[in-house]
């Protein structure tokens, strides 16, 4: 685990064992299905939906992103800190790092008005307390 100091915010991170989480992500072929109420059959991928080795290939390479983060890592977490006027960081902000290719997602959601929703995983800086705060992986619900 390392830490860096930025803007007086002591952030931890293990880019290894972040990369890792996400080549553990599985592909669970249910989650891509289209389940619409209305135009889906149940059994269909969702149009656009990755097949298991296009999932692989994607996660893979989002792994790899991670991976080679360290350079630029403290511009990255610079622009996401939204620090209160005190220097703290705020409450209950998504404070995304590295967000994965649009087509890396790990579940569809099909909403009855034909409005998509994807949980897709990102680097998140994931807030300790008001001085620290930790990268992980997270997902986040998106309508693209």
């Amino acid at each position: 685990m390392k830490t860096i100091n930025v803007k007086g915010i002591i952030v931890s991170y293990d880019l290894k064992e972040l990369a890792n989480e996400v080549n553990n992500i599985i592909y669970d072929r249910q989650n891509y299905v289209d389940n619409h109420r209305t135009s889906g059959d149940g059994v269909s991928l969702h149009e656009g939906a990755p097949t298991e080795e296009e999932f692989i290939e994607l996660r893979t390479k989002f792994s790899n992103e991670i991976l080679n983060l360290e350079d630029k890592l403290i511009v990255l977490i610079e622009e996401n800190l939204f620090l209160t006027q005190k220097g703290v960081l705020v409450k209950n902000r998504r404070r995304p790092i590295l967000m994965a290719d649009n087509d890396f997602y790990v579940n569809v959601i099909d909403e009855y008005d034909h409005d998509l929703q994807f949980d897709r995983p990102y680097v998140k800086l994931d807030r300790i307390d008001d001085k620290e705060g930790k990268l992980i992986i997270h997902e986040m619900q998106t309508n693209y």
